[in-house]
């Protein structure tokens, strides 16, 4: 009776070293990788991410709507200020009373064109308050975009080391394998998170005159950018090649044509650049020599020009067609 009784005993440590071999653990009834528990904390990440990104942009959204709300009634002022003076000279005929009023007429529109905080609409992202807001949007998308491109690859590679893991396991015993959840249902979850990384419509703000923009380097990387409409071509300063690790090609320094002087640039490649829903994969970048550190990196429009990208700074957005790139990947 006690031998009976201690084979299952036996069987179930034999089962139990065998999962171990694996690198299970004991969860619940389950056994699992470890590497499965930090799932659930790191998608609550991106629940306070996608929170501090609700209230920059409501941030942003406020200040816009205010400066354009101001705008509007100091042009309104002014137009009637305007229209007083221009009425005003027509019917001028040169009592010290007109002359008292024309004084005044001057006074009010010095007051109304230097009076409250509103700038031109294409200038608000200029404003240090306003381009800080921008800054830390742009700060927050990028990192919302290295952890979902993290965690989708990390979902999928433990799905695939629970089916290596099966596949070397009697069938009896693969019941109690993970993962705790489906991957289906892990990857809609991520969804969400993905498409709000991914949005249309990416921060812009304006630094010395120039528009500048949040990218990611192969997947893991983010950096800031000056937006070139019409150029040509990726350019990284020194720093940003050593950290994306670029492949530099065999042919010698050439010279580039930036900001209206020549420069001498190093030609590599990089696995990819991401820019909001635009990704670009084995990507020809110029790479700047340390001393040229100070102008940062720039970003050519024209590589981008099949996502039709529009650059608004009156609505502080770079705008990239999502129609038109889906119409592109489908040719």
């Amino acid at each position: 009776m006690l031998l009976f009784s201690v084979i299952p005993l036996l069987a179930q440590e034999e089962s139990d070293a065998l999962f171990e071999q694996h690198g299970l653990v004991k969860y619940g009834r389950r056994w699992i990788l470890q590497s499965e528990t930090n799932l659930g904390p790191e998608l609550r990440q991106l629940d306070s991410l996608e929170q501090q990104l609700s209230f920059v942009q409501r941030q942003v959204t406020l200040a816009k709507d205010d400066n354009a709300r101001q705008w509007k009634q100091k042009q309104a002022t002014l137009a009637g200020i305007d229209r007083l003076a221009k009425h005003l000279k027509e019917h001028a005929v040169g009592s010290d009373q007109e002359k008292e009023l024309a004084q005044e007429i001057e006074r009010l529109r010095k007051m109304a064109t230097s009076g409250g905080d509103a700038v031109e609409p294409a200038k608000l992202a200029a404003l240090p308050n306003v381009r800080e807001l921008l800054m830390q949007q742009a700060q927050l998308l990028a990192t919302l975009t290295t952890r979902t491109v993290q965690l989708r690859e990390d979902m999928v590679n433990l799905d695939q080391q629970y089916a290596e893991i099966r596949g070397q396991l009697p069938e009896e015993e693969q019941g109690v394998i993970g993962p705790l959840e489906p991957l289906s249902r892990r990857l809609g979850r991520l969804a969400r998170f993905e498409r709000l990384a991914n949005h249309e419509r990416l921060p812009i703000f304006l630094q010395n005159g120039q528009p500048r923009v949040a990218a990611v380097l192969d997947q893991d990387n983010p950096q800031i950018f000056t937006w070139n409409p019409q150029g040509e071509e990726i350019i990284l300063t020194a720093n940003m090649a050593q950290s994306a690790g670029v492949q530099y090609t065999p042919e010698e320094g050439v010279e580039v044509v930036l900001e209206k002087q020549k420069v001498r640039v190093r030609r590599g490649r990089i696995a990819a650049l991401r820019v909001g829903p635009a990704l670009l994969q084995d990507v020809a970048v110029s790479v700047l020599p340390p001393e040229q550190e100070y102008r940062g990196g720039f970003l050519g429009g024209k590589l981008f020009q099949h996502f039709q990208p529009d650059l608004s700074l009156e609505e502080l957005s770079l705008h990239f067609d999502t129609g038109a790139m889906e119409s592109t990947a489908d040719h």
